[in-house]
């Protein structure tokens, strides 16, 4: 019997659900750590308008908090 390998996902957004481009589709274990995740906070977990919305909502509270 042989099995084919299916290709696998596109790794999506932990909070909306959107797909995080910049990501290959391989395996983790082939790539090296730079291939594998986006170098920035959040990199490879949260897509940008995720990330660009969590940054606004931290500097609104810390400003809410010094007023």
């Amino acid at each position: 019997i042989h099995y084919e390998e299916e290709k696998r996902d596109f790794h999506h957004c932990a909070r909306c659900g959107a797909i995080i481009h910049g990501i290959p589709r391989e395996e983790d274990y082939k790539l090296s750590h730079s291939e594998r995740t986006v170098e920035r906070y959040y990199g490879g977990v949260l897509c940008h308008n995720c990330l660009d919305q969590l940054i606004r909502d931290k500097v609104y509270l810390e400003w809410i908090k010094s007023t």
